[in-house]
């Protein structure tokens, strides 16, 4: 077995169990689940350095998650990732997508996929924090693109 087939069976295995471990958080609240995907799933590029050289290899696990994301929002098939709020936030589809970006840039041979890491890992762990942080001392508020937000 390759390499990239192992990585793409490992990096599948990583995501499902980090969305199985969101499943028991959700007594605790749907946003604590939704934040540990957010945050847990970031861990994924790590796993991807370990096992991918190529972008066209890297780029399948974020791609796939493109669609079952969408399918998601769309039929709610994880839900420990959509919001409580319903219809409306896009927000997993795009994570996705950024992967997808991120791999396809930093993947390429002579690059540096940390530099990837860096951008996912500031992505993941500072948008899974913000509403937390924005939650407990969010008190002025803001308008921005239309939408309100703590700052």
């Amino acid at each position: 077995m390759s390499r990239d087939v192992l990585g793409l069976i490992v990096s599948f295995a990583f995501v499902f169990l980090v969305i199985g471990l969101s499943r028991l958080l959700e007594r605790w609240g749907k946003e604590a689940s939704r934040k540990f995907v957010h945050v847990g799933v970031a861990h994924w590029w790590i796993l991807a350095m370990i096992f991918f050289d190529s972008p066209q290899w890297a780029v399948v696990p974020p791609a796939v998650f493109v669609v079952l994301n969408a399918l998601s929002y769309r039929y709610g098939l994880f839900s420990s990732m959509e919001r409580e709020q319903g219809r409306g936030d896009l927000g997993t589809v795009y994570y996705a997508i950024s992967l997808v970006v991120l791999s396809l840039l930093t993947f390429r041979q002579g690059s540096a996929p940390y530099i990837g890491a860096i951008g996912i890992l500031i992505m993941g762990w500072g948008d899974g924090f913000a509403a937390i942080v924005g939650k407990r001392y969010g008190t002025r508020k803001v308008r921005i693109f239309g939408a309100t937000r703590s700052l």
